[in-house]
């Protein structure tokens, strides 16, 4: 039981103009200043504004102030908040007091930076052997660690259908890898078959990957020879909680060699390839990021991009 079949890839628009794309990235920001008012109201008054269905988040629970837990939300309703516990899949509605985001996890291997591709295993698939399927990472988190758990809380998105999920580090691998896991341990059996409860957030509830409503709809130029200025043009709430506007430090990455992004219009990032990425390596996956918040999220990206040897003068 997992994925479906892949969807076709967006096509390239053609040779569409730089200026068509600087007007349809100011196009873009018509309305915003209405869209980001309100939104600051609801992120400044902090509580249930700052959660969301199928955030992780570390749930206390107890007498005092109780014992921390890695845990899902289901949902926010005023003050307080449904959560699912990762140890056991049990429920409880606790105060927002309560319930705090994870931190961006930090410390991490270059294939779990966020934006990178790699593989990935429905833990909650029916039927076995487990099927690894191409994804993306979106997120890092940290929880609490108790016992073997080190509290790594990965947010994929599959490249098949689209959907998104809440993994631990077994449930992922290096892109290319065959036969083992994230880490040495085996994948252990779904906690939901072992205990008839039916994970939640976790099992992928949104077709819309969580905390993402950007993405890159059109490039520049889909092959440049190094140092060349690219431009990739965004689609989305330029101020929405999500948007370009509430994002910071823009990187895009060629391969594996990063380049910052700069935000020269409300929808339109600019960058440099970098001037090290090797000519004759052919396309290469593009990965675009940005910091909010707390942590860094990935931008939706559907292209590759090639290097080009410098034209001689």
């Amino acid at each position: 039981g997992g994925e479906g079949g892949e969807g076709g890839e967006d096509g390239e628009d053609g040779e569409g103009g730089d200026e068509k794309m600087v007007e349809a990235a100011e196009a873009g920001s018509a309305g915003e200043g209405e869209e980001s008012g309100g939104e600051g109201s609801e992120e400044g008054s902090g509580g249930s504004g700052e959660l969301e269905p199928n955030d992780a988040v570390v749930a206390r629970w107890g007498r005092g102030a109780g014992k921390p837990y890695s845990a899902v939300v289901r949902s926010v309703d005023g003050r307080s908040a449904v959560v699912q516990f990762d140890c056991d899949l049990s429920e409880c509605t606790l105060p927002i007091s309560r319930v705090s985001p994870m931190p961006a996890a930090g410390a991490l291997p270059g294939w779990l930076t966020v934006g990178q591709s790699l593989e990935a295993v429905d833990p909650y698939a029916s039927g076995r052997p487990l099927v690894w399927h191409a994804a993306t990472l979106l997120e890092a988190r940290r929880g609490p660690r108790e016992g073997a758990d080190d509290g790594l809380r990965l947010w994929v998105r599959y490249r098949q259908s689209k959907l998104g999920q809440w993994l631990r580090r077994r449930h992922v691998r290096e892109q290319g890898t065959v036969g083992v896991s994230g880490d040495s341990d085996a994948l252990s059996p779904s906690p939901a078959t072992a205990s008839g409860k039916k994970p939640a957030a976790r099992k992928r509830l949104k077709a819309e990957p969580k905390g993402t409503r950007l993405a890159v709809e059109r490039l520049s130029a889909k092959a440049a020879a190094p140092g060349s200025e690219v431009w990739l043009l965004l689609g989305g709430a330029p101020g929405a909680k999500g948007g370009a506007g509430a994002c910071s430090a823009f990187e895009v990455t060629f391969g594996h060699l990063s380049s910052p992004a700069t935000l020269i219009a409300p929808m339109l990032l600019s960058c440099l390839v970098p001037h090290s990425a090797p000519t004759d390596a052919g396309p290469c996956l593009l990965a675009v990021s940005a910091m909010r918040g707390e942590g860094r999220a990935a931008i939706a990206c559907p292209y590759t991009f090639e290097v080009l040897a410098p034209r001689r003068s």
